[in-house]
């Protein structure tokens, strides 16, 4: 397109001449609209610069261990659905889904029949979710509209990968790139792994499971993994420590960028999140922690400032 918009300039005193002064008009602004048109695009499918980051140091703690309403135990995985502006979260024994708003208030219990040790979970779009089973490496997918209350793992698209791992030290996290249509699971420990799966939301034919880098050797300084959120924006990882106590964002080539560590004595963490084991984002950079059995914490940005560039 660039090349015709260069030949039309080559020839534009011959062509020119051959047309009325009106329909020259016409074609002159007819091509500054179109390469207006080409800008526009360029920039829409421009990568983000690198070194992009979240910059963890700028968040400070507006919501401290708010205790989850009719929540007793075995809080877990967490995520933002843009749909509907909520949070939902998984709790793996008894196995449940639970829907709470940004503040932390809880909605509404979905209960999971026949899943089993359920501890990370994502949302999709379009009413769906992505759930880990730990002990059986599965990774399952189902619907919950709006009135849900109830949902079966009968009814669920599965997978389940044959890996081989320490007993309950597997499939710890999962997030999801609806740009390259990518799961990224995090294995606890025995071994610290990060998959990648594509293809499996969509139930392509091809489908791929591949390991992003070697987390046993690249692991931040982490000796844990409990959780994980994708950042569209960055296009960076928050991977979420529970033994280490501490929140690592990591591009997708595997370099570390910032870190917020949640021991005792952080400013408003008296005496510490204890086993911080869910991890989400919503659309205004709002970062939330879930920890076991059943504290929800929050965080914002300093002076509501941008993500640093």
């Amino acid at each position: 397109m660039k090349y015709l918009l260069a030949q039309m300039d080559l020839h534009n005193h011959t062509f020119f001449h051959r047309l009325s002064l009106q329909q020259a008009g016409y074609l002159a602004v007819a091509s500054l609209l179109l390469a207006i048109l080409i800008q526009i695009v360029s920039h829409a499918h421009a990568k983000l610069p690198a070194g992009t980051t979240l910059t963890l140091s700028d968040y400070q703690l507006t919501v401290r261990a708010l205790p989850l309403t009719g929540i007793t135990e075995n809080a877990s995985g967490l995520s933002h659905n843009q749909d509907t502006g909520t949070l939902f979260a998984v709790i793996n024994n008894p196995t449940k889904m639970i829907e709470l708003d940004i503040h932390g208030q809880v909605l509404r219990h979905i209960d999971l029949h026949g899943f089993h040790d359920t501890e990370g979970l994502v949302y999709l779009g379009n009413q769906r979710f992505a759930i880990t089973e730990e002990r059986r490496r599965s990774v399952a997918i189902i619907t919950i509209g709006p009135t849900t209350r109830t949902s079966y793992r009968q009814d669920a698209q599965l997978l389940t990968l044959p890996l081989t791992t320490g007993n309950n030290k597997g499939f710890e996290g999962i997030s999801f790139d609806a740009r390259t249509d990518s799961l990224f699971v995090v294995n606890e420990k025995s071994p610290r792994a990060l998959y990648q799966i594509t293809g499996f939301t969509r139930q392509a034919k091809a489908q791929s499971v591949s390991s992003l880098w070697n987390l046993e050797e690249n692991n931040f300084g982490n000796r844990d993994f409990s959780g994980i959120h994708f950042d569209p924006d960055t296009n960076n990882l928050l991977l979420l420590s529970d033994e280490s106590r501490k929140i690592s964002e990591v591009s997708i080539a595997g370099d570390l960028l910032s870190e917020l560590s949640l021991p005792r004595g952080f400013p408003g963490l008296l005496p510490g999140i204890p086993q911080p084991e869910g991890i989400t984002m919503d659309d205004n950079g709002n970062l939330y922690i879930l920890s076991e059995p059943n504290l929800f914490y929050r965080f914002e940005r300093k002076n509501n400032r941008e993500r640093s560039r």
